[in-house]
């Protein structure tokens, strides 16, 4: 099963996870999602949401990609009026910032989350409500993570390489949210005084970097010591034995030039 944001929420989704027997519940944008009746008439999915008066609501139909149909059920879960101001806030801003006129189902459409699933009917729409909420929790906790310990993409290629870097981050984070914690016990606007809590973004920036010299450990004078037999060449400029042996065995000729090089007979 997948478990995606508007970012996958196309049908071209739909068919590439069907095609290997997977399920999906999707964030869609209605406008980029047509759907039809199962006799093959459009459906006017926007009408529908909007004239609803339940703050949940289901409807089954299909999808169609390529000359291939999906079934699919759209469920449509009115979301809170707090909510719902701070979206449509944000999508005027949006709109203003691309140059572009907000559309005149945008506004109302902002009042309900939007899923498309493939899941059979044995899934209630509160079920699929609760994936869909514990996907975003899950996103709560990848920003951090993916913004300070620095995950811009993977150096590996291959899944184990892969897999065991993913796991790293997470033991990473999990150590982090450790440290945090004992360092928002002892802040004056941690436990004590729960009317003025600590930022949780700053105590997790604190507590990577803490993890962060941890890890690397400190350098002092006293360290230097006994690194510095290896340290010195580097230090002072010497170079390598190898380079030195390389001139020996071909000295510059006159006037700087450089060696011919060996061709072959």
């Amino acid at each position: 099963m997948a478990v995606a944001d508007s970012g996958y929420g196309y049908r071209t989704h739909v068919a590439y996870a069907r095609d290997r027997q997977a399920d999906v519940v999707l964030r869609v944008c209605l406008t980029t999602f047509p759907l039809e009746q199962a006799d093959g008439q459009p459906f006017n999915a926007v009408a529908w949401v909007l004239t609803q008066p339940a703050p949940v609501a289901e409807w089954q139909g299909v999808c169609r990609i390529n000359g291939r149909c999906f079934p699919v059920r759209l469920i449509a879960s009115k979301l809170p009026d707090e909510q719902v101001a701070a979206i449509r806030k944000r999508k005027r801003r949006k709109a203003k910032q691309d140059g572009r006129a907000i559309t005149r189902q945008t506004v109302p459409l902002a009042g309900w989350l939007l899923l498309i699933t493939t899941l059979d009917a044995s899934w209630r729409a509160s079920d699929v409500l609760r994936l869909e909420r514990a996907r975003w929790q899950i996103e709560l906790v990848f920003k951090p993570i993916k913004q300070l310990l620095r995950v811009a993409d993977l150096r590996c290629r291959d899944r184990e390489g892969a897999e065991a870097t993913v796991r790293a981050l997470l033991v990473a984070w999990a150590l982090q949210e450790q440290t945090a914690a004992a360092v928002r016990a002892l802040l004056p606007s941690g436990a004590r005084d729960p009317t003025g809590p600590a930022s949780g973004w700053r105590l997790a920036d604190l507590s990577v970097a803490t993890l962060r010299v941890q890890v690397r450990g400190g350098w002092t004078v006293a360290r230097v010591r006994p690194c510095l037999p290896r340290l010195v060449r580097s230090l002072s400029g010497e170079q390598s034995t190898e380079a030195t042996a390389a001139r020996s065995r071909h000295p510059p000729v006159a006037g700087g030039a450089s060696p011919p090089r060996a061709t072959a007979p």
